[in-house]
């Protein structure tokens, strides 16, 4: 039995990139294709991990809308009572 040998260069990154699977032999490509089909056929996880990245991004965007609606009241606060004198 004679092994060829090959090497693997992975990014830094938790996550394995496409280039980098693609770059391996034939045979782990497929071993790997069919890991990950066994693992999730109906690519739930997928959509899961995906809708809560989308989930993620909406709340921080609402944050920012909701604190740039406050400093807008704020101001118009400020405004509408700055003809005004302390007595």
């Amino acid at each position: 039995m004679t092994l060829d040998r090959f090497e693997i260069h992975l990014s830094r990154s938790a996550e394995v990139t496409a280039q980098e699977v693609n770059s391996l032999p034939e045979k782990l490509r497929r071993y790997i294709h069919d890991l990950a089909t066994r693992s999730d056929p109906a690519g739930d996880i997928r959509t899961i991990a995906s809708l809560t990245d989308q989930r993620d991004a909406l709340v921080r965007r609402v944050k920012e809308l909701e604190k740039a609606t406050l400093m807008r009241d704020e101001l118009r606060v400020k405004n509408c009572f700055s003809g005004f004198r302390e007595f």
